[in-house]
């Protein structure tokens, strides 16, 4: 299957790096630069991501997240922007963008992120298909809740990101790296003491409201199982 990549971004000299890293790396990208140019090019294509600007000449970023959604409910979104306001990210994530990245942003970080969003995206964004999760355990990753039996409870983005590396390989052992490649995009110090943050909080909450139970396999990683 070939590897399409929606680009929508307004800056000549961004647009055209991210096009290159993309194709550099495997991807074929149709780049446009206002929405309705998007939104023209989007009804005839399939696209695995979309990596979506916030400032566009015709409308903003988040009403066009929106529009696209209608037409296609699942295709993954990267929202980049160099607006600071911190409700901004709260609204992307809100309009159902996958991650976000600040710009200015490296490059690499930028394709492995996408790279985690297409993964994930693959694959079922429930527990249909993965038998032997419990009965009654129910995880949407979009919508970010998380159910079981009479429990639920919606995660952060991040929380919920891990939760979903986790459920994908669920009963296997997922490496530290492995998990801070994925949900963060890098493996760096501060990084590695966010994941041990955030893992904590996830294990509480999956032993205390599930029949679930995440273990550490001392100094390599970690293995979501069903207590017995």
């Amino acid at each position: 299957m070939t590897k399409n990549v929606l680009l929508i971004e307004d800056d000549e000299s961004i647009g055209s790096l991210i096009e290159a890293i993309f194709k550099g790396n495997g991807y074929e990208v149709s780049w446009y630069k206002s929405g309705i140019e998007a939104v023209n090019g989007f009804q005839s294509n399939y696209f695995m991501l979309c990596v979506i600007d916030y400032s566009l000449p015709d409308t903003n970023g988040i009403h066009l997240i929106n529009h696209l959604k209608t037409i296609d409910g699942n295709l993954p979104f990267l929202f980049i922007t160099a607006n600071v306001e911190q409700g901004l990210k709260y609204t992307a994530f809100e309009a159902g963008t996958d991650d976000f990245i600040q710009k200015p942003f490296e490059m690499r970080e930028l394709v492995l992120r996408s790279e985690a969003i297409i993964r994930r995206s693959s694959q079922k964004q429930s527990n249909n298909g993965i038998p032997d999760l419990p009965n009654g355990f129910s995880f949407d990753y979009k919508s970010r809740k998380l159910e079981m039996d009479d429990f639920q409870i919606k995660l952060s983005s991040k929380e919920a990101q891990l939760l979903q590396v986790l459920i994908d390989k669920f009963n296997q052992l997922v490496t530290r790296k492995e998990i801070m490649i994925q949900v963060w995009g890098n493996t760096d110090a501060y990084t590695s003491k966010c994941l041990d943050v955030y893992l904590s909080k996830i294990r509480k909450i999956v032993k205390s409201h599930t029949t679930l139970e995440i273990i550490n396999e001392h100094g390599v990683g970690y293995r979501l199982i069903a207590r017995s």
